[in-house]
């Protein structure tokens, strides 16, 4: 079977300067006012066992190619009938083999640069290449090549990619464009990029598209010229923010390719555009709201269009998943959804915006139409933003469908302002299974329920077993904490984080026991969770620039992977933090066996707690039939899919993630940290998940029975007046009293 190359494309990843380019902001688009028209999306299946996508591209008869793997090898796969059947030739000499990037010319010739590790003597690594040329048939031709010296030894290829003339074109991390000549591997630099820092190219035809934080530098690849620039493609680059793609080692926020009469076709997650260029606008040809690259957990790999009325775009979804979408021109179709369905959250989120392009795809008549009210940009707050809310929903213009994360959900059900969705819960129970006790967490003494969340996360405590007991309690861990300090064993007991972030994370898991009957917080409570989070703020001293950066509780918010790093390496002796999905179960697992330490819940003694992630609502007086087809969706297994982003209600996608993990693998992360002595390293060998592992999780998570607080304003009150009393600004009294004040003053608003 052929080995996983994880570990070695994770280090790839780390070194690579990617600075890819994220949006499509301040294009002037054209909006589409025809009244029928539009592009329909649907998916493209690959033969069976085929996975890894490296590169898709048209090929001059006007059949398809994909660079793909089956579990031995990668392989070279064509379609002449856009991807109905699919004829697939094995590379077999590429078996052992780690391959990035990947290019096919337009005759179907794949250039292929199998990647070389070099230890060095410090334990970091260069790179060096074989040029690897593939023919349609699937015989190989070595090319000698050697990336050009420019002083660098580090340097790596980044990406490449084939002109329509069968020019091959590779860029390197020192941002130089070169042309590879495919007999002898020799190079040349044949564009003058002014000294910018390329981040990223494409070519679309015979015009290669070099972006860079003005815009994007276009060349001609036969004569090296620089081409006239396009203010209205330079518009999509400038104000947008840069960065790597998350969670992959290739692929990018954005693709450029050739479109039909000399175009070029952009697409991004706000849609398909199509520029011609001297013209003035990006033309849109497909709305990302209304299918599926308006989820930006999509990672785009590839474009191309086959003709002016198909388009395919290769993609990774969640969790590395292959896809291939195909979009047809359908002159019939409504060019917009004639029904609309509005949907409001406090915060944006990338797995509901996931959720809601697979609610539009399964539902093309319906249009969802996602307002956040608070992005963090415009200085609104959340009471603010709720406030807005509020005064819209009491004069009939609220939305359809609520997100109540960060909302007074037990205000809004006394108001009468949520309807009953028990009915919709139950069918999906029915369906799917959902998690008993998280179900049982928010139906009424009546049978009612007017809530249910999509996710739910809760706290864990790692270390020795002893450790692991005292995190039954805050006062208990504390005790723990300082006694460890007291032995000496390690620079610190827990791992240095920032004030906000101890807050957050103490909050999520003790917050659950302070709700009075009446709606307010209990004071003895409050002081007892500040008390036991200054004495854990004080255990260690450490410098500030030890401190990561904030990582809000909310999406992707975990027990983050320093904390195991930290314990590995003898530097910490306890953890804790928000535990939040499958993937962060087996790295626990993986860790417990190198290191022989345990895990187990937070706060045992006064409530086993979890923290709802996506708690989903429906408006009374809305169109609530369609809301509750929404919820139904938000609940389904495949909205619910991923093994990030915290635990599915959902137990057929949970199981599901759980098998997946249980797969054999090979994976291995190499990390770093950096202390007084130096940086030092560690490997952490990632097993896969046994059915023991998983039956003591689950039973963990069966346990759960309170959720946590989650009005936004009250936390953030919280948080507020507590960094001045860890900080040491303000005492204890007066902190408690602030925060009694000003949540008493909120809750009779």
């Amino acid at each position: 079977m052929r080995k996983n190359k994880r570990k070695f494309a994770l280090l790839l990843a780390a070194t690579m300067l990617t600075g890819l380019l994220a949006g499509c902001g301040g294009s002037e688009e054209t909006p589409q006012t025809e009244e029928t028209g539009r592009f329909s999306e649907t998916e493209i299946a690959l033969p069976e066992g085929i996975s890894d996508m490296q590169t898709m591209a048209k090929l001059d008869d006007g059949s398809l190619e994909v660079i793909a793997s089956n579990s031995d090898t990668y392989c070279i796969l064509r379609s002449s009938d856009m991807g109905e059947n699919w004829d697939v030739t094995p590379l077999e000499s590429l078996k052992d083999s780690y391959i990035n990037p990947v290019a096919i010319a337009p005759d179907g010739t794949a250039a292929l640069f199998e990647v070389l590790s070099n230890k060095k003597s410090d334990e970091s690594y260069t790179f060096t290449y074989k040029l690897k040329l593939a023919s349609p048939e699937g015989e190989i031709k070595e090319i000698n090549f050697q990336i050009p010296s420019s002083g660098n030894e580090d340097a790596m290829i980044s990406g490449a990619a084939y002109d329509s003339g069968g020019n091959l074109f590779v860029q390197d991390t020192d941002a130089r464009l070169l042309k590879i000549n495919t007999e002898d591997g020799s190079c040349s630099q044949p564009f003058d990029t002014d000294g910018k820092y390329i981040s990223y190219f494409s070519i679309a035809g015979k015009t290669l598209c070099a972006v860079n934080t003005e815009g994007i530098m276009l060349f001609d690849t036969e004569t090296g010229e620089a081409l006239d620039a396009e203010s209205t493609m330079d518009d999509i680059v400038k104000n947008t923010d840069y960065g790597s793609v998350p969670g992959y080692d290739r692929g990018a926020p954005m693709l450029l390719a050739e479109g039909d009469d000399g175009s070029i076709l952009i697409v991004n997650h706000e849609g398909i555009f199509r520029h011609t260029l001297g013209g003035s606008v990006n033309e849109q040809l497909a709305n990302g709201e209304l299918n599926s690259l308006n989820d930006t957990n999509l990672i785009l790999l590839s474009a191309v269009m086959m003709d002016t009325n198909n388009i395919v775009v290769a993609a990774f979804a969640d969790g590395g998943k292959e896809k291939i979408l195909h979009y047809t021109y359908d002159a019939n179709a409504s060019a917009v959804p004639e029904k609309e369905l509005s949907v409001y959250a406090l915060e944006d989120s990338a797995l509901l915006r996931q959720a809601v392009t697979i609610f539009q795809k399964n539902n093309p008549d319906i249009y969802v139409k996602l307002e956040i009210g608070t992005s963090g940009e415009d200085g609104v707050t959340a009471e603010d933003a709720l406030k807005v809310l509020n005064t819209n929903i009491m004069a009939g213009k609220g939305p359809d469908v609520l997100i109540l994360d960060g909302m007074p959900i037990d205000s809004y059900i006394e108001k009468n302002i949520l309807e009953d969705i028990s009915d919709i819960v139950d069918e999906v129970d029915k369906e799917d299974g959902l998690f008993d006790n998280i179900k049982a967490a928010y139906r009424q003494d009546d049978g009612k329920q007017y809530t249910m969340p999509m996710r739910f996360y809760t706290s864990i405590v790692t270390g020795d077993a002893e450790s692991v007991a005292a995190g039954s309690s805050l006062k208990k861990l504390a005790d723990r904490a300082e006694s460890l300090k007291k032995q000496g064993n390690t620079p610190y007991v827990l791992m240095p984080r920032r004030t906000d972030d101890l807050l957050i994370e103490l909050y999520c898991m003790d917050s659950a026991s302070w709700k009075k009957e009446d709606g307010t917080v209990d004071t003895d409570k409050l002081k007892e969770y500040l008390t036991q989070a200054k004495r854990l703020h004080d255990v260690d001293e450490f410098s500030k620039e030890l401190i990561p950066e904030t990582s809000y509780w909310g999406e992707a918010q975990m027990y983050g992977s320093a904390e195991n790093i930290g314990n590995l390496m003898g530097m910490t002796q306890i953890g804790f933090g928000t535990f939040a999905g499958i993937s962060q179960m087996q790295m626990l697992y993986s860790v417990q066996a190198q290191n022989g330490n345990t895990f187990g819940l937070m706060d045992t003694d006064s409530a086993k707690s979890f923290a709802p992630y996506l708690l989903t609502g429906v408006v009374s007086g809305g169109d609530t039939d369609t809301a509750k087809q929404f919820v139904k969706a938000l609940l389904g297994k495949e909205a619910n899919s991923g093994a990030e982003n915290g635990f599915s209600v959902n137990r057929a996608a949970y199981e599901a993630a759980c098998k997946d993990d249980m797969a054999e693998t090979d994976q291995s992360i190499s990390s770093s940290i950096h202390g007084g002595d130096g940086e030092q390293r560690v490997d952490v060998d990632i097993l896969p998940l046994t059915q023991e592992n998983i039956d003591s999780c689950t039973a963990m998570l069966e346990s759960l029975t309170e959720p946590s607080m989650t009005d936004r304003v009250v936390q953030n009150l919280v948080l507020e007046q507590g960094q001045k009393y860890l900080d040491g600004t303000q005492d204890l009294d007066t902190t408690v009293k602030e925060i009694q004040k000003k949540i008493n003053l909120y809750l009779s608003e």
